[in-house]
Formats: structure tokens, sequence, C-alpha cells
């Protein structure tokens, strides 16, 4: 007897650009100089919004440990990171730890 023939394949609808994060760039924030030389740990929690270009925006310190050490490098550097388009903004949050 003949093998069954497979199931007729769903035709592929076109590809949207999806909501998933896909970052192109996103670099570590800097070490600010002072607290590498103090040894200085901590870690910085922000939220942002992922545009539909890939750029981000509304960037936000949700909460610093210890506050004001690593907030203004990491707002900066999130602000000029890059991810795949998307289909609709999307607001995420990152938590990125500094430890010398």
């Amino acid at each position: 007897a003949a093998a069954p023939e497979p199931p007729p394949q769903a035709s592929a609808a076109p590809a949207g650009r999806g909501n998933a994060l896909v970052a192109i760039s996103s670099p570590q924030p800097p070490y600010p100089p002072t607290a590498l030389r103090g040894r200085v740990t901590g870690e910085v929690t922000v939220s942002f919004t992922v545009n539909v270009d890939g750029s981000v925006g509304n960037v936000r310190v949700v909460s610093a440990r210890p506050r004001g050490v690593f907030d203004r490098g990491v707002t900066s550097t999130v602000a000029g990171w890059r991810f795949q388009p998307i289909d609709q903004p999307r607001s995420t949050t990152r938590t990125i730890t500094f430890e010398p």
C-alpha cells in the first residue's frame, strides 16, 4: 500500500514584524569611574518603550541602588538602544547590575 500523502501545507500568511523584542544594539552602560574606584556595586531597573521603528523612548528609572550613582549613565545608554522593528510600541523593563 502506498504511504498516505502528507496533509497540505497551510499557506503562509505574510510575515508581520511581530512584537518580540530583538535587540540590535544594547551596550552595557558605562561604570562611573568614581564608583569603580570605590568598588561600589549596585543595580538600576529602568522601564522604557520600544517604538515601532525599534528606537527607545520614555526611559524612566524604576529603582536604583544606590540612588544617584548609576542612574544617569543607565538612562542615557538605554535611550540609545535599538531593537528590530515591531508591529506596535511595547513597554518593558530591564535591570542592569554593576559589579566591579
